[in-house]
């Protein structure tokens, strides 16, 4: 793992989740947009469907 510690904050509400990702690394912290996804969608790959695929490489080419 590259990461020091990965957090994902999230809130739901009906029927949708807020949600966005931060990655500690070495002091240094790269986050990722608050998004709002479908509650199912973020039961089923909280993750995957809070971190875009495109930020997150970037993020892990950052570490």
């Amino acid at each position: 793992m590259k990461a020091e510690k990965v957090e994902l904050l999230y809130s739901q509400e009906q029927n949708k989740t807020t949600c966005r990702i931060k990655v500690y690394d070495e002091g240094n912290l790269h986050e990722s947009k608050q998004i709002e996804v479908a509650s199912d969608e973020f039961g089923k790959q909280p993750i995957k469907s809070c971190l875009k695929r495109d930020r997150a490489k970037h993020i892990l080419s950052l570490l």
